[in-house]
């Protein structure tokens, strides 16, 4: 919980806190003048007692939160329209003055729904900076396996295990290892269509995805599992193929906790 750190290692920041808002939500402060959030996005992020979803004090104070009711606005459903381009906003803009504006999804959950990924038993797949694996349901998932669970409508849930286990850790190879001394204009183009050639191979290396921790535990850690010896530029390609996004272990291991025989 962000807020819990905050409190504890920058309270003269925490302090001066006036409304707890969402990076969509401060674009909609922007435009509409309105501090506002909604239900998909505070539910994903801790905040809300479910299946209501609702604020809840004594969940708040679970987290050492027990004075931040001051701090949560006004909660809407995903769909609503929560205010209209202001004049000034227009000028900044240019959208046309009054266009309404609606409070918009948890990001994951929009991109799971544009799919259309919808209704109970739905599951999605998501493979960007995390590794997002979601199943839909009329209630919320009550398991301690299960990472999260966001309400974003009436009767409807999505139920994620997230790990940081996906491009992420293909940034940090580029940062690391191609971007370091600025030898490339487009370093991730260059990745991309250095390890596009090569060619699969049963001795490729393993990569462990946990440069960020894992899952069931902050100590674990990355690694490259598998290396001998052979040209460098071969090595490091293929090294650069072990780290990209793809359908891995970990999205397995994540999906089967949905299963019907994992109940």
């Amino acid at each position: 919980m962000l807020l819990t750190w905050l409190k504890r290692n920058r309270p003269e920041i925490y302090a001066q806190a006036g409304t707890l808002l969402f990076a969509k939500d401060i674009l909609t402060w922007h435009l509409t003048g309105a501090r506002v959030s909604e239900i998909s996005d505070m539910s994903g992020g801790g905040l809300l007692r479910l299946p209501e979803p609702t604020y809840d004090e004594e969940l708040l104070a679970l987290y050492g939160l027990d004075d931040a009711m001051a701090l949560m606005p006004e909660l809407y459903d995903p769909t609503s329209v929560v205010g209209r381009v202001t004049p000034k906003a227009a000028a900044a803009t240019g959208l046309a003055a009054g266009t309404p504006v609606v409070a918009g999804y948890f990001d994951v959950v929009a991109s799971a729904l544009g799919s259309g990924a919808a209704g109970a038993g739905a599951a999605s797949i998501v493979v960007g900076s995390w590794s997002i694996n979601q199943v839909f349901s009329t209630a919320p998932v009550r398991d301690e396996r299960v990472f999260m669970v966001s309400a974003y409508g009436r009767d409807r849930f999505a139920n994620m295990e997230n790990s940081a286990t996906s491009a992420a850790n293909l940034e940090w190879y580029v940062r690391a290892l191609v971007e370091r001394g600025g030898h490339h204009d487009d370093p991730f183009g260059f990745v991309n269509a250095a390890v596009g050639a090569v060619e699969p191979a049963a001795s490729d290396p393993m990569f462990h995805p946990f440069l960020y921790g894992g899952r069931l535990g902050a100590h674990q850690r990355g690694g490259f599992f598998g290396l001998r010896p052979m040209p460098m530029a071969r090595s490091c390609w293929r090294q650069g193929r072990s780290t990209r996004p793809k359908s891995s272990n970990v999205q397995a291991w994540a999906s089967r906790k949905f299963s019907p025989s994992a109940a």
